[in-house]
């Protein structure tokens, strides 16, 4: 199995803390580590001299949407690689779980809230899995809600620390939301979850409902503010641009009511909470 995982550049302690924790747990054959906002030869090298025996790869993407479309692109000849968020400790039984899920796609999320209602609503219980004195529920993930008002994203691949791909996603789906992603401006990106950008590539890949179950310890890294009302609103523009480019990148894949309804919605939260500023 492949490990990998994203993390800004001000973030790289969580690989000794964490990434090389999962790595040893799972004897993973190939080690990943995507850094963001590098972009002098001098952080490059700093993480070279700290992290020997790693692969490293670097960008200036500015968000974790762009990071994870490049994992995506890179893992085109891997069989089975498992992307964790950084900040995430693996269960000391995660194989035992991974071998009891046989999907292609499935994704791992933490204990602490992994009952919450954003997470439920959408979910429906399909099995469980034993392992010692622990049962997991095994959930599947509506990908797909039309609901103008919720909690998450219409678009979603469910909950999410680590998400565990067994065959590659299409590429030519993946150049197309790409594409669309691109179009939406830099200083926007960062608002888009890679929860929904993952959940519009595996919508357009075919899946309907994305297995899940309970594996990891999420230790907060703490360094994101709270949502402001300034916030929300760059958000709910971001999305709606980002719906915007997903209709004129996307016009071949039969999914135009569900983007119409994407792009209405967070048209609606844009207003709303423009609103709220006066």
């Amino acid at each position: 199995m492949i490990i990998a995982t994203l993390l800004p550049f001000y973030r790289i302690h969580e690989i000794n803390e964490y990434f090389i924790k999962n790595s040893n747990l799972i004897n993973a054959k190939e080690k990943i580590i995507y850094v963001d906002n590098v972009y002098n030869e001098k952080q490059y090298s700093l993480l070279r001299q700290l992290f020997d025996g790693l692969e490293i790869k670097v960008g200036n993407w500015r968000s974790i949407g762009g990071a994870y479309l490049s994992i995506l692109e890179d893992i085109q000849n891997f069989n089975e690689t498992l992307v964790i968020d950084s900040d995430n400790l693996l269960d000391e039984d995660f194989l035992v779980v991974h071998n009891n899920i046989k999907s292609d796609i499935y994704t791992i999320t933490e204990h602490l809230s992994w009952n919450s209602k954003n997470n439920m609503e959408r979910s429906r219980k399909i099995g469980s899995i034993n392992s010692g004195n622990f049962e997991r529920p095994l959930m599947a993930y509506k990908v797909y809600s039309p609901k103008l008002r919720q909690l998450g994203s219409n678009f979603s691949i469910g909950p999410k620390q680590a998400v565990i791909f067994r065959k590659p996603i299409d590429l030519e789906i993946l150049m197309n939301v790409k594409a669309a992603f691109d179009d939406v401006p830099a200083e926007l990106r960062s608002f888009i979850s890679d929860e929904s950008l993952l959940g519009i590539i595996v919508y357009l890949s075919g899946y309907k409902e994305i297995p899940w179950t309970v594996a990891t310890t999420h230790v907060h890294h703490g360094s994101l503010p709270a949502a402001s009302r300034i916030r929300k609103v760059l958000v709910a523009e971001a999305y709606y641009r980002f719906a915007k480019s997903l209709q004129r990148h996307l016009k071949g894949y039969k999914i135009d009511k569900e983007l119409m309804r994407f792009k209405l919605r967070y048209e609606l939260l844009f207003i709303k909470n423009l609103k709220t500023m006066f």
